[in-house]
């Protein structure tokens, strides 16, 4: 059997693949390396292959992609991980990027983003990433992500750029203070999940005047950042990944004509078309 894990900060989906193609499904956490260490990595992974009665000795090929998983060191956390769990398997790690150009472009060239609590954007041959572009976390760049979307929403509410009945009520919903932002934001663990989380609530106030001014900006600065600064761009499809892809995909369709972008796919998860690339005599 071959077991295939694609992970983002906050879940983990896996498929097996038995030697007649049968597929089964199930769910973890989030392995992301930067955030867990070794020994939390093992904990969730036999927490879910147990839940799921996973045969271990049937495993022979694991192909885990995750994010985080980009550095050699931070991948080498996972694949010993793997290894200490499925001891009769071969395991290979490769970043949440590379499953995303997999997944959508399968064999074909384009380009290529992930666009879910983090982002990342990388140019693929068909058959290996050519180039990449972002992956400098939610400080410094992400843009298009969850996290991103927080932070405009967020950083506009503090600097009274919106209404103020606005802000109230938004701050009421979600029990918010100047002082618990700073403290989520700057004390507390995982910062990129706080800001994120304000994500499902801007597309559900959508037409919101306000939200509308957020969407817009987050979304051509993705464009701006990362798609216009590849060398012939416009000779690529951009196919997307990730939750805010998939539920943003209107905006990120008018903002991409506007900037003269083919748009190919925009899914969800990638987890489908890994599992038809990884599909054995295919």
């Amino acid at each position: 059997m071959i077991l295939i894990a694609e992970s983002g900060s906050t879940k983990t989906d896996w498929r097996t693949i038995d030697s007649k193609g049968k597929i089964a499904a199930f769910q973890t956490e989030g392995l992301n390396p930067v955030y867990k260490d070794k020994t939390e990595l093992c904990r969730i992974i036999n927490l879910g292959v147990n839940e799921a009665n996973v045969n271990l000795k049937k495993i022979k090929e694991v192909h885990f992609y995750g994010a985080g998983c980009m550095h050699y060191e931070k991948a080498e956390v996972v694949e010993e991980a793997l290894k200490s769990i499925f001891t009769d398997a071969n395991c290979f790690v490769e970043s949440d990027i590379l499953a995303a150009a997999r997944s959508l472009s399968q064999n074909d060239k384009g380009i290529v983003a992930i666009l879910g609590t983090g982002a990342n954007v990388c140019v693929y041959d068909g058959s290996e990433i050519t180039y990449t572009r972002s992956g400098l976390g939610f400080i410094l760049g992400d843009e298009g992500s969850g996290a991103h979307l927080g932070k405009v929403l967020i950083k506009k509410c503090l600097d009274d750029e919106f209404p103020e009945e606005f802000v109230n009520k938004m701050f009421e919903k979600f029990d918010l203070t100047k002082s618990k932002i700073i403290d989520a934001v700057y004390r507390q663990p995982n910062p990129n999940l706080f800001l994120s989380r304000f994500s499902k609530y801007i597309f559900q106030n959508k037409n919101n005047p306000e939200m509308v001014k957020v969407i817009v900006e987050v979304f051509k600065s993705f464009f701006e950042t990362h798609i216009l600064k590849i060398d012939d761009y416009k000779n690529y499809t951009l196919h997307l990944t990730g939750s805010v892809a998939f539920y943003y995909a209107d905006f990120i369709k008018k903002i991409a004509k506007k900037y003269d972008v083919t748009i190919g796919k925009i899914v969800e998860k990638p987890i489908a078309g890994l599992a038809l690339y990884h599909m054995p005599n295919t």
